[in-house]
């Protein structure tokens, strides 16, 4: 099911998994105003839907790094408001930008009170089995 088909993200959401696949394009050509209303209009779909499964694809990364930081950070913090428990990424192939996400990842975890698990990783079929198989899996 394809939910806000109007936003930057391509949105596609499996009822049967509960799970959400948001991919993101090229960000070169929006504004951080636009990005952010796309966010909160995401997070907003997420919450109404009470999807716990959240994959986030970064893979088309060129020319506005800042933008994928925005997003991952915005995300990453209305995700708080959600029943969200796991969201995996999919690593970006910008290694100077995956280092400056990780570490933001890493502080979020370590210094808010996170109720989700994020992981990171480097194809989409890793990401869709940890979700898939993340309720029966010891510590997530």
């Amino acid at each position: 099911m394809i939910l806000n088909n109007d936003l930057l993200f391509t949105t596609e959401y499996n009822p049967a998994t509960d799970i959400i696949q948001v991919s993101v394009p090229n960000l070169s050509h929006f504004s951080q105003q636009e990005l952010l209303h796309c966010v909160a209009e995401l997070s907003d779909a997420i919450r109404i839907y009470h999807i716990q499964h959240v994959l986030l694809e970064c893979t088309e990364v060129s020319g506005n790094t800042e933008g994928y930081i925005v997003l991952n950070k915005q995300l990453a913090t209305a995700l708080k408001k959600t029943e969200t428990q796991h969201l995996a990424r999919l690593q970006c192939p910008d290694a100077a930008l995956e280092e400056v996400l990780q570490r933001f990842l890493y502080e979020l975890e370590t210094k808010e009170d996170m109720h989700y698990t994020i992981k990171t990783f480097l194809t989409k079929e890793e990401a869709l089995y940890w979700l898939t198989n993340s309720r029966t899996m010891k510590g997530g």
